[in-house]
């Protein structure tokens, strides 16, 4: 988990690093967090997977109406050891540069 915690921090800072006008966009420094934290896990190996969607506790095709989609999954997609949402955003208690890390189980 310590990898996906640290990949997280690097891809928003990869982001900001790199802002222009764009940035004063939530929701675009967010969709790019998500893309570059996306491509970091994927590039981790076999254990290791990004953007799966679920519905029922069944994987599902990308997108699919009514799923939901976890940023990163470790383990067997259909038997994960644990997921991970992302959360980004410039909300109070976020400040610029950092992303929120939570570990669903």
């Amino acid at each position: 988990m310590n990898k996906l915690h640290n990949l997280a921090f690097e891809a928003a800072a990869e982001v900001d690093a790199n802002c222009t006008g764009w940035c004063l966009f939530p929701w675009l420094r967010g969709t790019r967090i998500h893309n570059v934290f996306a491509q970091k896990d994927r590039a981790l190996g076999t254990d290791f997977s990004a953007e799966i969607s679920y519905k029922d506790r069944l994987v599902q095709p990308y997108g699919l109406a009514g799923s939901v989609r976890a940023d990163a999954v470790y383990g067997d997609i259909a038997n994960p050891k644990f997921v991970v949402e992302l959360k980004t955003g410039f909300f109070s208690w976020v400040s610029r540069g950092q992303s929120v890390f939570k570990a669903l189980a």
